[in-house]
């Protein structure tokens, strides 16, 4: 079975960009614009979540906070993208699993989607 990668990003590009780049590795995906449509979804369903941390509703760092102390979301992988590289201790205070800078190098987000990706298969 495919695995589902969620983001959530509000710009249009680099969420185009990032499902093509995702769909071309095998992935299923699905993406969100808001942050406070992600948090209202009654059953979020997803394999890894690559979340921005500067959304225009809400901040990253308080969605992942949030989905972390979750039972129902908190085994799932979060990769926080920003522009800020020194966010880096943040987001992982924030209880993110990875971070990744942007602009990004394409092979490095794949190896952590996909190292991530192998971590939740040892659950």
């Amino acid at each position: 079975m495919k695995k589902r990668i969620l983001i959530v990003d509000d710009d249009l590009l680099v969420s185009k960009a990032l499902t093509l780049l995702i769909e071309s590795e095998g992935y299923d995906v699905e993406t969100k614009f808001s942050g406070k449509k992600l948090l209202n979804e009654p059953a979020l369903s997803a394999d890894l979540i690559l979340l921005d941390r500067h959304l225009t509703d809400m901040d990253g760092l308080n969605i992942c906070k949030h989905l972390k102390m979750q039972a129902s979301t908190q085994n799932i992988p979060i990769i926080i993208i920003s522009a800020s590289a020194d966010l880096e201790a943040l987001a992982r205070n924030a209880g993110a699993d990875d971070f990744v800078i942007k602009p990004f190098i394409i092979r490095e987000l794949l190896d952590k989607v996909k190292r991530a990706l192998i971590n939740i298969s040892d659950y």
